[in-house]
């Protein structure tokens, strides 16, 4: 345990709860593994939440990211 932050039991179960989760995709091509490590972390993220709720917040983190873009790119315009 450092600074009383993580436990090595929590490392464990996140590292196995994410392989386990990585299993279902074949062959995961180191290309992509971001993407993949994103994803799982999304879904950790709003593991809480409904699935009808899941979906909303990702739309809605889809389109906030796609307006911050686009408002950067008028401003540098």
């Amino acid at each position: 345990m450092k600074k009383g932050i993580f436990h090595i039991q929590h490392v464990n179960n996140f590292h196995s709860r994410l392989k386990t989760w990585i299993r279902r995709f074949q062959d995961v091509a180191t290309k992509y593994l971001d993407n993949y490590l994103y994803w799982f972390r999304w879904l950790e993220i709003d593991k809480h939440l409904a699935f009808e709720k899941q979906v909303e917040q990702m739309l809605i983190s889809a389109c906030q990211k796609s307006n911050n873009t686009t408002v950067q790119m008028l401003r540098t315009a």
